[in-house]
């Protein structure tokens, strides 16, 4: 557990500006009821943090006492697969046109 808890501080401490985690989770709305108080308390006991069952329930038992907040959004998975596959043809049409060019897209020139 304790390298699973040094894993996600190092992960979280990497941003530069902002840091945008996203989450999905059948019950999203009892974990955030059921961890809502727990991070009030100061240092979260053992007991406390071997209850999770994921890095969510950990981020949620931190941010649960502090002043910042969770912003939870319902998204349906077929929203999220039709903008991925937007995403995915965007990319596609612009990789055929700089072949088209003759040229390598700039990201992948050396």
């Amino acid at each position: 557990m304790g390298e699973e808890l040094r894993i996600l501080y190092v992960a979280m401490t990497r941003a530069k500006e902002k840091l945008i985690i996203t989450a999905g989770d059948k019950y999203l709305e009892n974990k955030i009821e059921k961890w809502g108080m727990t991070g009030s308390v100061g240092a979260l006991p053992f007991t406390v943090l071997s209850a999770a069952s994921s890095y969510l329930d950990w981020i949620l038992m931190a941010a649960g006492g502090a002043k910042r907040t969770i912003d939870v959004k319902n998204v349906p998975m077929k929203d999220l697969l039709v903008e991925e596959e937007k995403i995915r043809k965007k990319a596609k049409l612009y990789l055929e046109l700089e072949q088209l060019r003759g040229e390598k897209p700039e990201k992948f020139r050396n």
